[in-house]
């Protein structure tokens, strides 16, 4: 990806003088540059002209050639490479298609209102349950410190709080007025904070604050010592993978466009997940936390638990029984 950024923007003073520029190619993804030129030509934005070929427009392709390739590329490089649409090939964390869906579904969301650096996509609301999530930054305009919102138990996505320039203090200031902001309305808020490097200063500050947050509860892993949360390969995994089988299975709602693009560059990497170079993955590092929140919390909430453990009871049903009454009792051999 970062070869191709490289080469457009070498290219593109001469194409502001006048050149000329056709380029032809299928998918790989929806957030490299061929993605970002091909979506600012479908409304008009970059002087591009989009032009797509169907795959059944050439001679001699039907259903048959379909159902053919299909059975030879598989579905996902199917829909790729001949139905153009913007998938990843890649080992993500959440699936191509599902993080297809999901930019759809919330591309015409907007935040309903904004406190301070703060964006709120719903106004938090009285006697409900709140969890925060914080990852904290140097400030020093790379890594980005974030704190993630959800309402609990319906695992709505409420607020989110993004920064690059922030210090360990001005960070703690947001985070306390997050709070109490939420306690204002009466609700149960529970916050943690990864407590890793800079997330120690962080919590220093919260223990030596004179009036912390009255009502908000710190949640701390369960068994160790030091206050937050401690990330490690094994902890990380675990809530990587919860997260996953939220987001697929739809028992979290997402509407944050920063997270939905940080999860397309967030992939495998040495028996973990990471972010792709020259990418980011604080928000989810945020929502990780709020992961290892609902772990913690649900040895004595049963929604808690519930939710991290919530599966599809697809039994079979009397009905489904009586449809196979008639079928023959497979042959046994001794």
């Amino acid at each position: 990806p970062n070869i191709a950024e490289e080469f457009w923007t070498s290219i593109t003073p001469t194409l502001a003088t006048g050149g000329d520029c056709i380029m032809s190619s299928t998918p790989n993804g929806d957030i490299n540059i061929f993605a970002q030129i091909w979506r600012g030509a479908q409304v008009d934005a970059n002087g591009f002209f989009p032009i797509e070929v169907k795959w059944d427009q050439p001679p001699g392709r039907g259903e048959e050639f379909k159902e053919d390739q299909i059975s030879k590329i598989g579905d996902r490089k199917w829909r790729q490479e001949y139905e153009c649409e913007f998938l990843s090939t890649e080992a993500l964390l959440i699936d191509s298609l599902v993080l297809l869906n999901l930019t759809k579904v919330i591309a015409n969301i907007s935040p309903e209102f904004k406190m301070r650096e703060v964006v709120f996509w719903k106004k938090p609301q009285r006697d409900k349950t709140y969890l925060v999530g914080m990852d904290p930054a140097t400030g020093s305009g790379t890594d980005f410190t974030v704190i993630e919102v959800f309402e609990f138990p319906s695992m709505i996505q409420v607020a989110e709080f993004r920064s690059n320039t922030m210090s360990s203090p001005e960070a703690y200031v947001i985070l306390k007025n997050i709070l109490r902001y939420l306690e204002s309305t009466g609700s149960s808020v529970y916050f943690s904070v990864e407590n890793n490097g800079v997330g120690e200063g962080v919590i220093a500050l919260y223990q030596a604050d004179e009036r912390p947050p009255a009502f908000a509860e710190f949640v701390s892993e369960e068994g160790r010592t030091r206050i937050g949360m401690t990330t490690t390969k094994k902890s990380k995994m675990r809530a990587a993978l919860n997260f996953k089988e939220m987001i697929e299975k739809n028992t979290i709602k997402i509407v944050s466009h920063m997270l939905v693009q940080e999860l397309k560059e967030y992939t495998r990497k040495a028996g973990s997940y990471a972010a792709r170079t020259g990418s980011t993955d604080d928000c989810i590092s945020a929502c990780l936390i709020i992961m290892r929140l609902l772990f913690e919390i649900g040895s004595f909430e049963q929604a808690a638990f519930d939710k991290l453990h919530f599966f599809e009871d697809d039994s079979w049903s009397d009905a489904d029984y009586a449809e196979n009454e008639d079928a023959p009792t497979p042959m046994s051999f001794m």
